[in-house]
């Protein structure tokens, strides 16, 4: 029973950190911000309260979840390992060439089709959904400057 909080109580810790004294004590407020922008704070502050909420939703699974055998995926082997390296190191050697949209679908996709095998329709909206997101997170809301396949198709 105890082996399952730790996950949970190791991320509520972090949480609670990171909310009480690495933002708070990181990170210079300039006071002012453009229109329609996120302060400089806002985006840390909002992560480190996403680590707290989630720590404390491991430790409820965690304390009321049914007690399950942990299935080990087995030892990592090289013809694991090396070809999600690759993928993840062309991701990001791509990032500046086809854009962070593209790259971010094209990278997806290739882990959900080919690593998770659900299908090509399902890896296809789940890919097409996860880079809108990216784009509308970094690139709308928080003003990221990033190579955008969307800005210059739009």
């Amino acid at each position: 029973m105890i082996l399952r909080l730790i996950p949970g109580l190791v991320t509520v810790l972090i949480g609670i950190l990171l909310v009480a004294v690495v933002v708070p004590n990181g990170i210079d407020d300039p006071g002012f911000t453009q229109p329609h922008s996120l302060a400089p704070g806002d985006f840390p502050t909002h992560l480190a309260w996403l680590v707290l909420i989630t720590g404390l939703l491991l430790l409820a699974f965690g304390a009321l979840g049914a007690p399950t055998e942990a299935v080990s995926p087995g030892e990592i082997r090289a013809a694991r390992a090396l070809p999600f390296a690759a993928a993840l190191l062309g991701f990001v050697l791509l990032i500046p060439v086809i854009g962070i949209e593209a790259g971010t679908f094209t990278f997806t996709l290739a882990l959900f089709v080919f690593t998770a095998d659900i299908g090509w329709g399902r890896g296809l909206a789940v890919a097409a959904g996860f880079a809108i997101a990216i784009h509308i997170i970094f690139i709308e809301l928080a003003g990221v400057p990033m190579p955008s396949t969307l800005r210059l198709l739009f």
